[in-house]
C-alpha cells in the first residue's frame, strides 16, 4: 500500500520518538503534581520520581532505562500508594505503558542527550 505522504515518511525513525518522549513527559509531569497535592510522605515520593521521569523524558537521556522503570512505576503505583491511590483508569494505563514500550524498543530519537548505540 502506498503512503498517503511519502515525503515525509524520512521523518519517521527520528521524530516519531521525540513526539512519544514529549507526550510521555507531560503524562509523568501532570501526574506527579497531583501527587504533590496529595500531601502524603508516599505519594510525595512518588511525585519526585515521576517528575525525575518527565525530566529525563524531555531531556531524552536513558530515555530506554527510564522507560523500563516508567513501566513498572505504572504498573505498582496503586500498591506503593495504597488506600491513597487516586482512581486510574485501565485506559491511561493501557496506553502509558504501550508508549513507554514503544520507546524500549525505538530509544529516543532525534534531539536527544541519550547514549549512542
Amino acid at each position: 500500500m502506498n503512503a498517503i505522504f511519502p515525503d515525509l515518511l524520512f521523518l519517521g525513525p527520528y521524530f516519531a520518538p521525540v513526539l512519544l518522549r514529549a507526550g510521555i513527559g507531560l503524562y509523568f509531569l501532570f501526574h506527579a503534581y497531583g501527587m504533590w497535592m496529595l500531601k502524603t510522605q508516599k505519594s510525595k515520593l512518588l511525585a519526585i520520581k515521576e517528575l525525575a521521569f518527565a525530566l529525563f523524558f524531555a531531556a531524552g537521556l536513558l530515555t530506554q532505562l527510564v522507560a523500563v522503570f516508567g513501566i513498572l512505576v505504572v504498573f505498582l503505583r496503586g500498591m506503593w500508594l495504597g488506600v491513597d491511590a487516586p482512581k486510574e483508569g485501565w485506559r491511561e494505563k493501557i496506553l502509558a505503558i504501550s508508549i513507554l514500550a514503544t520507546l524500549v524498543l525505538t530509544g529516543a530519537g532525534a534531539i536527544a542527550f541519550d547514549l549512542p548505540y
